[in-house]
Protein backbone atom coordinates (compact mmCIF):
# COMPACT_ATOMS: atom_id res chain seq x y z
CA UNK A 1 0.00 0.00 0.00
CA UNK A 2 1.23 3.44 -0.59
CA UNK A 3 -0.21 6.62 0.75
CA UNK A 4 -0.22 9.69 -1.04
CA UNK A 5 -2.40 12.86 -0.95
CA UNK A 6 -3.48 14.28 -4.17
CA UNK A 7 -4.93 17.91 -4.97
CA UNK A 8 -7.52 18.48 -7.86
CA UNK A 9 -9.11 21.84 -9.28
CA UNK A 10 -12.37 21.95 -10.57
CA UNK A 11 -11.79 24.16 -13.87
CA UNK A 12 -15.31 25.28 -13.90
CA UNK A 13 -15.07 26.87 -10.08
CA UNK A 14 -15.27 30.36 -10.55
CA UNK A 15 -11.99 30.48 -8.67
CA UNK A 16 -10.12 28.82 -11.38
CA UNK A 17 -8.31 30.72 -13.88
CA UNK A 18 -5.91 29.33 -16.22
CA UNK A 19 -4.86 33.11 -17.35
CA UNK A 20 -3.03 34.44 -14.32
CA UNK A 21 -0.42 36.95 -14.89
CA UNK A 22 3.37 35.09 -14.47
CA UNK A 23 4.02 38.08 -11.90
CA UNK A 24 1.37 37.54 -9.83
CA UNK A 25 1.93 34.45 -9.88
CA UNK A 26 5.40 34.27 -8.96
CA UNK A 27 4.52 36.81 -6.01
CA UNK A 28 2.31 33.82 -4.83
CA UNK A 29 4.19 31.00 -4.79
CA UNK A 30 7.50 32.85 -3.69
CA UNK A 31 4.94 34.23 -0.82
CA UNK A 32 2.01 31.52 0.01
CA UNK A 33 2.11 28.81 3.04
CA UNK A 34 -0.35 25.70 4.36
CA UNK A 35 -0.40 23.66 6.75
CA UNK A 36 2.13 21.43 4.40
CA UNK A 37 4.69 23.82 3.73
CA UNK A 38 5.53 26.63 1.41
CA UNK A 39 4.54 26.86 -2.50
CA UNK A 40 7.96 27.64 -3.12
CA UNK A 41 9.34 24.68 -1.18
CA UNK A 42 6.51 22.25 -2.96
CA UNK A 43 8.09 23.91 -6.61
CA UNK A 44 11.61 22.95 -5.30
CA UNK A 45 10.55 19.09 -4.69
CA UNK A 46 8.74 19.45 -8.38
CA UNK A 47 11.80 20.33 -9.65
CA UNK A 48 14.35 18.54 -8.17
CA UNK A 49 12.20 14.82 -9.27
CA UNK A 50 12.63 16.40 -12.76
CA UNK A 51 15.80 16.53 -12.45
CA UNK A 52 16.51 13.00 -11.17
CA UNK A 53 14.27 11.97 -13.84
CA UNK A 54 16.55 13.74 -16.55
CA UNK A 55 14.47 16.68 -17.16
CA UNK A 56 17.09 19.71 -16.59
CA UNK A 57 15.36 22.41 -18.29
CA UNK A 58 11.34 23.40 -18.66
CA UNK A 59 8.76 25.93 -17.68
CA UNK A 60 8.78 24.74 -14.13
CA UNK A 61 12.67 25.06 -13.65
CA UNK A 62 12.58 28.63 -15.20
CA UNK A 63 9.60 28.85 -12.71
CA UNK A 64 11.52 28.13 -9.71
CA UNK A 65 14.34 30.44 -11.02
CA UNK A 66 11.84 33.56 -10.95
CA UNK A 67 10.37 32.36 -7.69
CA UNK A 68 13.92 32.56 -5.85
CA UNK A 69 14.48 35.71 -7.21
CA UNK A 70 11.61 37.69 -6.45
CA UNK A 71 11.67 40.02 -3.48
CA UNK A 72 8.50 40.98 -3.21
CA UNK A 73 5.63 40.85 -0.80
CA UNK A 74 2.35 38.92 -1.63
CA UNK A 75 -0.43 41.31 -3.97
CA UNK A 76 -3.24 42.18 -1.90
CA UNK A 77 -6.34 41.56 -3.49
CA UNK A 78 -8.58 38.66 -5.12
CA UNK A 79 -9.56 36.50 -7.77
CA UNK A 80 -13.08 37.34 -9.09
CA UNK A 81 -14.58 35.74 -11.98
CA UNK A 82 -11.26 35.22 -13.75
CA UNK A 83 -9.40 38.39 -12.43
CA UNK A 84 -7.58 39.80 -10.38
CA UNK A 85 -9.13 42.44 -7.93
CA UNK A 86 -7.01 44.62 -6.17
CA UNK A 87 -8.18 45.07 -2.81
CA UNK A 88 -9.45 48.89 -1.50
CA UNK A 89 -7.08 50.25 1.33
Amino acid sequence: MVRALTFVIDRNDRRYSSAIPRDLMIAHIANARGWLGSCAEYLANTVAHLRKLGIEDGPMHDMLNRVRAHAGGTPTGRWEDGRWLTAAI
